[in-house]
């Protein structure tokens, strides 16, 4: 084998100017993009425009396409039928939440807030008593509400 030829497998390629994975346009099957349906690792996003529920603000939101099981559709047919459904659920105002989710501070005063107003039948002495709890795993997690 001569000196400069070597062979080169996949261990030992240079992966220092490799990039994170893209998000690109799916096309169909005239090779014309389809509108809003975009994959990244093999997996469907549809990108839509949702209201902030925090603001009132629209933004772009890609959203990963899911079927009922709740697992990553694995077709462009399955995909583009999923993205009507969530275009369907959001002219109907049935679409989730598609923001963060609540820090556990956030949800655990909202929970405590709910079970004081009457609205859970919970006893005084287990409102009490759960309320303890919370603030010490809040207090635990750094994330304690004042008193």
């Amino acid at each position: 084998m001569p000196a400069k030829a070597t062979t080169q497998s996949s261990t030992n390629r240079d992966v220092k100017g490799s990039h994170g994975a893209t998000f690109a346009k799916v096309l169909d099957g005239r090779k014309q993009p389809i509108r809003g349906l975009w994959v990244r690792n093999n997996r469907y996003y549809a990108q839509i425009s949702v209201e902030d529920l925090h603001t009132g603000t629209k933004k772009v939101r890609r959203v990963p396409l899911l079927n009922p099981q709740g697992e990553p559709v694995p077709t462009v047919a399955q995909a583009t039928a999923e993205i009507n459904r969530l275009r369907t659920q959001r002219a109907d105002d049935a679409l989730p939440q598609l923001g963060r989710t609540p820090t556990f501070a956030i949800y655990a005063n909202e929970y405590l807030a709910y079970i004081k107003s009457g609205s859970g039948t919970k006893k005084a002495g287990t409102i009490a008593k759960e309320e303890g709890i919370l603030r010490l795993w809040q207090e635990h997690m750094g994330s304690a509400a004042p008193r």
